[in-house]
């Protein structure tokens, strides 16, 4: 998924059984936090089940590249690889 739709595939992989792995182009999976009062980024990285590939540009947060995220859904038991594109806008 591309920007919010990070979040849409972040949802899917918490059940592994309709999404078998996940890949965030650009995330901005804040959207369930700020439009819906939900959970935070750390909390939805923590309910994944999928194998996961997060690509991240210059402009998101550093956790979505710097470690944490991935620390989390690794403390799960979840493949993730964080690929940044340290020279991409978000967009």
């Amino acid at each position: 998924g591309y920007c919010w739709g990070a979040w849409v595939v972040a949802k899917m992989t918490q059940d592994p059984s309709k999404c078998h792995a996940g890949v965030w182009a650009h995330p901005s999976c804040q959207v369930d936090r700020e439009l819906y009062g939900g959970v935070s980024e750390k909390e939805l990285a923590a309910a994944i089940r999928s194998p996961t590939l997060v690509l991240p540009s210059r402009h998101e947060p550093a956790f979505y590249s710097d470690g944490s995220l991935e620390g989390v859904a690794s403390g799960n038991g979840v493949a993730w690889e964080t690929v940044k594109f340290g020279d991409q806008s978000h967009g």
